[in-house]
């Protein structure tokens, strides 16, 4: 499994004043994550209690047949997704 930064550009071509809107998703490869966007994938940051989730969710940009999506593998350098997760366990059980 690996992380992507999916982009949802719902207006190809046209001037924007920033960022596409984005998602991150966890997926085995581009293709997958794009199309786990395509059906409601999603990620939340939770302020009052500092974590991102993920999971699927409404999606909350609005997407239509206009829509085109791009992905880019996130890459820890020195780590992958199992070791992210066992240093997280690590500082929690400490």
């Amino acid at each position: 499994m690996k992380i992507f930064k999916v982009s949802i550009n719902n207006n190809p071509g046209g001037w924007k004043s920033g960022e596409d809107p984005s998602e991150l998703v966890i997926a085995n490869s581009e293709e997958e994550a794009i199309e786990k966007v395509k059906n409601g994938w999603s990620s939340d940051y939770d302020f009052k209690n500092n974590y991102l989730s993920f999971g699927f969710y409404p999606i909350s940009h609005y997407i239509n047949e206009n829509t085109t999506f791009s992905g880019v593998e996130i890459k820890f350098s020195g780590y992958d997704i199992t070791t992210i997760r066992e240093e997280k366990l690590k500082r929690i059980i400490k």
